[in-house]
């Protein structure tokens, strides 16, 4: 935030970020432009998983931490999918 010139009063609202949750918001954050696009209005309709195994892959995590970061992703994603397609 402060180094995108940033301050936590420009923000209308905040959320906590559990330490334990950072890897997946960090990586989930990387992947703003890699999304599936449908439609004249270009609504959002899921993340380029090939973009996300590819970056995954760099990080060389262990099977089982891979598979939870994976999962941990696909949640955010859902849950951005449902605010981005029930908001006016």
């Amino acid at each position: 935030m402060q180094a995108a010139g940033f301050a936590p009063e420009d923000y209308d609202e905040t959320a906590d970020l559990w330490p334990e949750n950072w890897p997946a918001w960090r990586l989930f954050a990387e992947l703003d432009t890699q999304w599936h696009r449908a439609g004249m209005e270009g609504r959002k309709t899921g993340l380029m998983y090939p973009v996300l195994w590819a970056r995954m892959e760099r990080l060389d995590l262990p099977p089982d931490d891979w598979q939870r970061l994976y999962d941990d992703v696909r949640v955010l994603e859902d849950a951005a999918l449902h605010t981005m397609n029930t908001s006016t």
